[in-house]
C-alpha cells in the first residue's frame, strides 16, 4: 500500500492531486480502512485506531486527511465508516481521546490529533 506521507504530499500539491493515479491510489487506500495491512508489523486492524503525529503510517486520522484533500465524498461507503467511527468516539465535551501509540508529550499530540480530525470534518463538510 502507498505510504500516507507519500500520498499526502501528492494530495496536497494542486498540480499531482488531480492526476488520476492518485486519485486511484486514494480509492485503494479507502477500500483498507479497518482492515488488515499488508506491512508484517502493521497487520492488525487496530493499528487503524492507534495514532501518531506527525502522520507517518496509515492510521484513520491520516488516511482521512488524505482523502478529503483528494476530494473524495464523505458519502463514499469506507470513508463514511471513519467518519462514523470518529464520531462514535467524540467526548461529550466535543473533543477526542484517542490512543497515541508514540511520542513524548501525550497531551499536546493529543490537540493535534484532536485539531486535524476537526480539520478533516472541516474538509468533508465545510461547503455544505
Amino acid at each position: 500500500m502507498i505510504t500516507v506521507v507519500v500520498l499526502l504530499a501528492f494530495c496536497i500539491h494542486p498540480h499531482y492531486k488531480k492526476r488520476q493515479e492518485i486519485i486511484e491510489a486514494g480509492e485503494l487506500v479507502s477500500r483498507y480502512i479497518f482492515k488488515r495491512d499488508i506491512y508484517p508489523d502493521r497487520q492488525d486492524k487496530k493499528y487503524w485506531k492507534q495514532f501518531v503525529y506527525p502522520f507517518c503510517y496509515a492510521d484513520l486520522i491520516s488516511v482521512l486527511d488524505s482523502l478529503s484533500l483528494l476530494g473524495f465524498p464523505p458519502s463514499h461507503p469506507d470513508i463514511k465508516r471513519g467518519l462514523q467511527w470518529l464520531v462514535d468516539e467524540q467526548l461529550e465535551s466535543g473533543a477526542w481521546q484517542l490512543k497515541i501509540t508514540s511520542g513524548r508529550d501525550k497531551a499536546q499530540i493529543q490537540c493535534y490529533l484532536n485539531l486535524a480530525v476537526c480539520k478533516i470534518f472541516n474538509q468533508f463538510y465545510g461547503n455544505q
